[in-house]
């Protein structure tokens, strides 16, 4: 009775046919879809069926005998699709197939955010791995820095390139790193300004070298160490 929906038209004989039907379906392409568990839910499936029809009407012109019996086993197929339902299909099959149906969108989505916040943490690792070299890296130059400031300290000569080289240094750190360096030195000195057999190299070497790096050590940092001596 349904064999004209049996498969898809022959596009060989009917070659006009996609330009009129823009999605093409037949029984037994149902077929497989549901060997394939590919429908959710009943009204998914009753979709499908109605295209079936529905392009039978558009395709076939009412005006032609052929085209009048392929119209007529259109209709005579939603009725008989209805009918079978209406009959066999218990009324709260259809309520549980949208239930699952969203239940398998709801844990697809969790599913999606889970990996999306998983890749997110992943990134945010590798940029924190990133940052830390950076931070090193820069540590390190200041200390180079430091190092070469610290091997003229012993020079009386020097005092003017010492002095231009710390200010150059402090320029690549914020107000507060230098209020809290300038800070901790001036701590260092009133310490030790009474201490009379203090000279002016022991000041430089035992105090103001390692606070020049703690602070190399802490410059990408938000404080400082207390000063050592």
């Amino acid at each position: 009775k349904f064999y004209c929906f049996c498969k898809l038209v022959n596009l060989d004989e009917v070659s006009d046919y996609l330009e009129v039907v823009k999605k093409p379906m037949d029984l037994e392409k149902i077929r497989e879809k549901i060997d394939c568990m590919e429908y959710d839910t009943v009204k998914e499936f009753i979709s499908d069926v109605e295209l079936i029809a529905e392009n039978a009407i558009e395709y076939n012109p009412a005006d032609d005998h052929t085209g009048r019996q392929i119209r007529h086993r259109a209709a005579e197929l939603k009725d008989f699709l209805h009918s079978l339902l209406d009959n066999e299909l218990d009324e709260d099959f259809a309520t549980l197939c949208e239930e699952i149906k969203s239940a398998r969108a709801a844990r697809r989505e969790q599913k999606e955010a889970e990996q999306q916040s998983s890749r997110s943490r992943s990134e945010s690792t590798r940029n924190t791995g990133q940052s830390r070299r950076s931070t090193t890296t820069e540590e390190d130059n200041v200390n180079v820095q430091i190092n070469g400031i610290a091997s003229q300290s012993q020079d009386p000569d020097s005092a003017d390139t010492i002095v231009h080289q710390i200010v150059e240094l402090l320029r690549n750190t914020d107000v507060d790193h230098i209020i809290r360096l300038y800070t901790l030195i001036s701590q260092v000195v009133i310490k030790n300004r009474s201490n009379k057999s203090m000279t002016r190299e022991t000041l430089i070497s035992e105090h103001i070298e390692p606070l020049l790096h703690s602070f190399a050590q802490t410059i990408s940092r938000s404080t400082f160490s207390e000063p050592l001596g």
